[in-house]
C-alpha cells in the first residue's frame, strides 16, 4: 500500500525541483539582463537600433511623432528629407566630410563611423492631432565609432535632455565663431557609472546645435574623435 504514496512524494519533489531551476533560470537571465543594460533609439523609419550599454539621451517626443505618424490630406504642408554628401575630407586623411546643403554645415568624422540613422526634414508640419502644430526644420544624426561609442548630432530639438545625470564640468569654447557650452555629465545611474558623457551646444541662424557622445570613462581616443567631430563643425 506505501507505493503510491512513495510516487506522489517523487513526483512532488520533480515538481519542486523544476520550479526551483525554473526560479534560477528567471534570476540568472534578469541579472544577464540588467547587465548588459541594452538601450535603444527609434530610426526615422520607425525601426529600433539598439546601443548596447550606452546612456542615451531621451529621444525627442517631437522625433518620435514624425518618425510615427503617416501623413494625410491636410496634416502637412511639405516634408523633404535631405541625403547629406559625404566624401573623403581634404584635411584629415582617413575621415569624412559630411556636408548638409540644407542647413550649411559640414562637420568631419572618422570613415569608420557607423551611420546608424540620419534624418534631415526641412519645413514639416505636424497633423492637428498632435500637440504640436506649425512648421519646422529639423536634424538628427546618430554614428555609432570604435568601442561601441555614440554620437549623435540634435538641431532644433526642443526635449533633448539626459535623464539620471549631473554635470561634473561646464567651459565655454569658440565653434565655427560661435560662443558654445560644453559639459561633462555623470550618470547616477549603476549601469551607467563607467560611462563618460559630453554635451556640446551652440545655435546658428535661430537653429540650435547639440552634439552629444558617451563612452566608456577610460575611452580615450573616442573621446578625442568626438570632440574633434563637434568642433569641426563649420557654416556657410
Amino acid at each position: 500500500m506505501p507505493e503510491p504514496k512513495q510516487k506522489k512524494t517523487n513526483l512532488q519533489k520533480k515538481i519542486i525541483a523544476i520550479a526551483t531551476l525554473t526560479v534560477i533560470a528567471a534570476v540568472v537571465i534578469y541579472i544577464y539582463a540588467a547587465k548588459n543594460h541594452n538601450t535603444s533609439v527609434v530610426e526615422s523609419s520607425g525601426n529600433t537600433v539598439s546601443l548596447s550599454g550606452r546612456p542615451l539621451p531621451d529621444i525627442s517626443t517631437a522625433q518620435k511623432r514624425i518618425a510615427s505618424y503617416t501623413p494625410q490630406n491636410g496634416d502637412i504642408k511639405y516634408r523633404i528629407a535631405q541625403q547629406p554628401l559625404i566624401a573623403a575630407a581634404t584635411s584629415t586623411p582617413g575621415w569624412n566630410l559630411y556636408t548638409s546643403n540644407e542647413y550649411g554645415f559640414t562637420f568631419i568624422f572618422p570613415s569608420a563611423a557607423k551611420i546608424l540613422d540620419n534624418t534631415e526634414a526641412l519645413g514639416y508640419q505636424l497633423p492637428p492631432s498632435q500637440n504640436y502644430k506649425g512648421s519646422r526644420d529639423s536634424f538628427q544624426i546618430i554614428m555609432q565609432g570604435k568601442n561601441n561609442a555614440v554620437f549623435l548630432l540634435f538641431m532644433n530639438d526642443p526635449d533633448f535632455g539626459v535623464a539620471s545625470t549631473t554635470v561634473t564640468a561646464s567651459s565655454t569654447l569658440t565653434i565655427s565663431g560661435l560662443k558654445a557650452t560644453k559639459q561633462i555629465l555623470k550618470s547616477t545611474d549603476p549601469a551607467f557609472s563607467a560611462s563618460q558623457i559630453i554635451v556640446y551646444s551652440f545655435a546658428e541662424d535661430n537653429h540650435k546645435f547639440i552634439w552629444y557622445g558617451t563612452f566608456d570613462a577610460k575611452d580615450y581616443e573616442s573621446i578625442n574623435e568626438f570632440q574633434s567631430i563637434a568642433e569641426s563643425t563649420k557654416f556657410n
